[in-house]
């Protein structure tokens, strides 16, 4: 029975977002996050990751500053706003990397620090000696050589933190494996479809136990109640008296800060697991035409659940392109399969304090030089503001292959219609082009063996972000007049 690429662009969609975010009565669906998708999708190659995995350093001098590269290139790519709404699309993608009007999330939160208004009742020397304590617990301080030789300190999380990260991202990937085997065996059907089914009524308990005994780990390991309580301790501190703590705060962002080898300002991101490129944590996926003819999944209406984004199937980033109106969404294929291999790894920010702008010690009051009109968030659902949250997780495929004679034909027309683009896909899975994140000569392009298309190297697809409420969101037990 054909089906047309609407419906598979759809039945994509739809469940990649249950795999990413979906959850059952036994997982519950965060209800703090939303969804942000590339277009297309951002190539990577697993040596990109080495600044994190082997970090900047170097046996020799071209090695060492290829190690700064590949850091400044991974930050500035995820120091970005992300939109409620939108998706993350090529030109935003060369915004950031730019840096053209300043709309990076790093300079965001730089200008709230600056303008904010903080609480400014008087602390005991008992309390500020035990909030420099508590403080001590989640960063420290570490000395490191620059591109020039020259030695600075920088901001990095404790080791209890770093353990917290490498727990809660382990906890996220045992949940990654259970809706993907979930979702697999929901939409099963016909005798590719039996296995899935098969293997989650055999083994759904075990990749239950997987996901519990990830989050035993997470309390028992990673720290989870005493980072917690520690970070509730400091928010009912400085919701008293934030001055001191502001201070700090901006002392580990200014921290941050690195420079390119063309002197361009980042602030250091890393990413964990930091050997996640060559681990064996991926879990295998895949969607075909059986399954999108009786797609079983209630595709999302709802902004709350986050699902209603439609990016349709064909995408190109790097100027306008017409492309042929033969291949639209009524363009029907006869048979479909597509396979990869995917993970998530967590984005690690050390110079980014989340829990200064969830406290409910400070404001924006007018006045101050806060040049926007509108609040970084207004709390809505959608929301709306200049910063309503932040990419916490990237997901991440590779190994893409797709078995469809009638698509790979359309693919090849596409390609044509677009030929001089940076780089073109289906929805936000690239498949040819250049590196978008670097100024890099690098190509990337599909290769075709009759009814096979195969991609190579890994790409990010998505990024999950944690979505704030109203910020600010001063207590209203607080009046302007003790601000300072």
């Amino acid at each position: 029975m054909p089906y047309t690429i609407g419906s598979l662009a759809k039945t994509l969609r739809t469940q990649m977002y249950h795999v990413l975010m979906g959850g059952d009565d036994k997982i519950k669906p965060p209800a703090d996050a939303f969804l942000t998708w590339c277009m297309p999708g951002l190539p990577y190659e697993a040596e990109d990751f080495d600044f994190a995995a082997v970090g900047l350093t170097g046996e020799t001098t071209e090695e060492l500053r290829l190690r700064h590269t590949q850091a400044f290139n991974f930050a500035t790519l995820v120091d970005f706003l992300p939109d409620a709404a939108e998706a993350f699309e090529s030109s935003e993608q060369e915004a950031v990397w730019m840096n053209r009007d300043g709309s990076r999330m790093s300079k965001m939160f730089d200008q709230i620090l600056k303008q904010s208004r903080v609480v400014k009742e008087d602390l005991t020397e008992k309390e500020e000696e035990e909030l420099k304590n508590l403080r001590s617990k989640l960063t420290r301080r570490v000395k490191k050589k620059d591109l020039m030789g020259n030695v600075k300190e920088v901001t990095e999380p404790s080791e209890a933190v770093n353990a917290y990260n490498a727990a809660e991202q382990k906890y996220h990937h045992a949940a990654l494996v259970y809706h993907a085997k979930r979702i697999a065996a929901t939409g099963a059907m016909g005798e590719k479809g039996r296995v899935a089914e098969e293997d989650w009524e055999l083994n759904q308990e075990i990749y239950r136990q997987d996901v519990d005994d990830a989050w035993n780990e997470w309390g028992a390991e990673g720290y989870r109640q005493d980072i917690d309580k520690i970070r509730y301790r400091i928010q009912q501190m400085t919701q008293r008296s934030m001055i001191t703590w502001k201070g700090e705060v901006q002392e580990d962002f200014k921290h941050g800060e690195m420079f390119s080898h063309e002197g361009i300002s980042y602030r250091y991101t890393s990413v964990v697991p930091a050997d996640f490129a060559d681990s064996d944590g991926w879990t295998e996926y895949s969607i075909y035409h059986e399954m999108v003819d009786s797609n079983k999944l209630k595709e999302s209406k709802s902004w709350d659940v986050g699902g209603d984004y439609d990016f349709g199937l064909w995408s190109v980033s790097g100027g306008h392109h017409e492309s042929s109106n033969k291949f639209h969404e009524d363009y029907k294929l006869d048979k479909f399969e597509m396979k990869f291999t995917m993970t998530q790894v967590q984005i690690v920010r050390p110079w980014f304090t989340p829990d200064f702008l969830t406290n409910r010690g400070w404001d924006l009051p007018e006045g101050t030089g806060w040049n926007w009109d509108k609040p970084p968030c207004d709390g809505g659902r959608p929301p709306k503001g200049m910063f309503v949250g932040y990419g916490l997780q990237a997901l991440i495929v590779k190994d893409l292959t797709i078995e469809s004679e009638e698509l790979a034909q359309a693919l090849d027309e596409f390609k044509k219609d677009v030929e001089g683009s940076d780089s073109f896909g289906l929805g936000p899975l690239t498949l040819g082009g250049s590196y978008s994140h670097s100024k890099s000569s690098r190509k990337f392009h599909y290769q075709r063996d009759d009814a096979t298309i195969s991609v190579p190297g890994m790409q990010i697809i998505a990024f999950r972000n944690h979505l704030f409420g109203k910020t600010p969101n001063l207590s209203p037990g607080i009046k302007r007049e003790q601000l300072g």
